[in-house]
């Protein structure tokens, strides 16, 4: 490999963040012993929002990142492969692939025929893939019916409401429910668990044109065996030594928006006082802690101090503004074991609210758009339950014994007999009169201050043009005037994929394509 460029000095590039996206960008510039490298992490470990952790029972559950999606021409499927991680000896989450065939259940305990069910959920999997199937085809989707509808959610429900009219059901149902609340209960459950895959509070809040621009790779998709924590491991250890400085937490980047006499245009100042002088700086915080920290003092925020300094320039700051960032919590809870040592894969349908905005159902509100419990695995005694937007909020909030009696107590609205672990056979006592902990494991990525939550998606108002704004560098390479130094701030992270976004392959490719900027703008030739 060849510096093509006459160089008195390496040129130093700081990354800001050791997750996934943080980590390929130093795979790749480490390569070339031509760059400066360092990784700042402000926590204690590496992986970001890719977080494997070993439940009370020593089964392996994935607190963040799930799921491979799609294996075909993965490149982390590649690297799972390269680390053996697609192979273990401790249980772990979904081993034996997507739980069994789903048990639906009405509020009051009414279970719901199968021949009723199956209809409804697939009549949201065609819509969906309506959409996809017209993927890169502007002029076709233009066609597609109910297309101008401005969010995913309100062509979802334009459909739904002329499926219903063709598919009236005469049966009626015991506990209050009707054929009709049925259908639209079993709808709300694709429905909500589309939230916890986007990270929307609301579909309503998706933007349907931007939707059709998502793609996953083809194939199966899974989790991995050793974890998906073994991946960023893997990466890690192939970087330098020293490399990666942990607890490192980023107060400020001080950047040179015009002519500057420095040697280093860019200095990044971390919470512990010390301060690293940089050409280039990689920044892959989450786009929530952008909208925190970036924004601040940008639109009259109070209590925050702004991240950059000067403050980025309008164009980006509108592109933070508009993106959208949601939170996604799951939450793995202990139960006591059945009879015949099984859990079903229970869907929940909930009752919904009435007309005047009362809520009918005596559920804890955090649980009542909870779509699903099922076990991570079969045989076993612990379920996962997936959380979006006010309600993951909301459960972050609660304490473990709040959480255990909630998920007890909503199961018990529905028939389920079922105790969590640790609860008994009251809520909050054991048989034999004393308290027991409860064994419970959760998301909180709101509440940490490193994320202010899960993953981004492209909201209303916005669209795939303002992920492209968010990935371009800072100052912007067409209005770059010199004497600036070129490329001071990159921009990785699964928020700057316009195809992948919300996704680790989003944010493993950005940080690939942030280290290209560099490699090509200094010439470097591999060898």
């Amino acid at each position: 490999m060849e510096l093509k460029i006459c160089q008195s000095r390496k040129p130093r590039v700081v990354i800001i963040g050791a997750g996934i996206s943080g980590l390929a960008a130093a795979r790749r510039l480490a390569k070339f012993p031509v760059f400066d490298l360092t990784v700042l992490e402000a926590s204690h470990r590496v992986g970001g929002r890719i977080h494997t952790c070993q439940f009370s029972t020593s089964e392996q559950v994935e607190i963040g990142a799930t799921w491979i999606h799609g294996v075909e021409g993965s490149p982390i499927y590649q690297i799972a492969e390269e680390a053996n991680a697609l192979h273990g000896n401790v249980p772990f989450e979904c081993m034996d692939g997507f739980p069994e065939p789903p048990i639906y259940k009405a509020e009051g305990g009414v279970t719901v025929d199968n021949a009723v069910a199956r209809p409804v959920a697939g009549l949201y999997k065609e819509l969906v893939a309506e959409i996809n199937n017209l993927r890169g085809d502007p002029a076709a989707f233009a066609k597609l019916e109910d297309s101008d509808a401005d969010s995913l959610g309100s062509f979802l429900q334009r459909r739904l409401k002329k499926y219903l009219l063709q598919h009236r059901l005469p049966e009626k149902y015991p506990a209050g429910w009707n054929a009709k609340l049925i259908q639209e209960g079993v709808f709300a459950i694709q429905e909500n668990w589309e939230r916890c895959v986007t990270a929307a509070a609301s579909l309503h809040d998706l933007d349907l044109a931007a939707f059709n621009e998502y793609w996953e790779f083809p194939g199966e998709q899974i989790t991995i065996a050793k974890g998906f924590s073994s991946v960023v491991h893997y990466m890690a250890k192939s970087l330098p030594p020293n490399t990666i400085q942990f607890s490192k937490k980023v107060e400020k980047v001080v950047w040179s928006s015009g002519d500057s006499s420095n040697t280093f245009p860019v200095k990044v100042h971390c919470e512990d006082g010390s301060v690293l002088e940089a050409d280039h700086v990689i920044v892959t915080v989450s786009l929530g802690v952008l909208k925190a920290k970036a924004l601040a003092n940008s639109d009259g925020r109070d209590g925050e101090c702004p991240l950059f300094q000067p403050l980025l320039p309008t164009w980006k700051l509108e592109a933070i503004e508009k993106l959208g960032f949601g939170v996604v919590d799951k939450l793995f809870v202990l139960m006591e074991p059945t009879e015949d040592g099984r859990h079903p894969n229970l869907q929940l349908i909930h009752r919904p609210v009435n007309s005047d905005g009362r809520r009918v159902s005596s559920s804890p509100d955090w649980m009542r758009k909870t779509h699903s419990m099922y076990p991570i695995r079969k045989k076993s005694n612990v379920l996962v339950a997936w959380f979006a937007g006010d309600e993951a909020r909301a459960m972050e909030a609660l304490s473990d014994e709040e959480v255990a009696k909630g998920v007890q107590f909503t199961l018990a609205n529905f028939g389920d007999k079922r105790l969590v672990a640790g609860l008994g056979n009251k809520l909050g006592t054991c048989t034999n009169g004393k308290e027991k902990n409860v064994s419970i494991l959760r998301g909180q990525w709101y509440q940490n201050p490193l994320f202010r939550g899960s993953y981004s998606y492209v909201a209303v108002g916005s669209s795939g043009e303002d992920i492209d704004v968010l990935a371009e560098p800072v100052p912007r390479l067409s209005e770059n005037i010199k004497p600036a130094a070129p490329l001071q701030l990159l921009f990785a992270g699964e928020a700057t994929h316009r195809e992948q976004y919300s996704t680790t392959h989003g944010a493993y490719f950005s940080g690939l394509r942030e280290a290209e900027r560099l490699v090509q703008h200094y010439k470097i030739l591999e060898s």
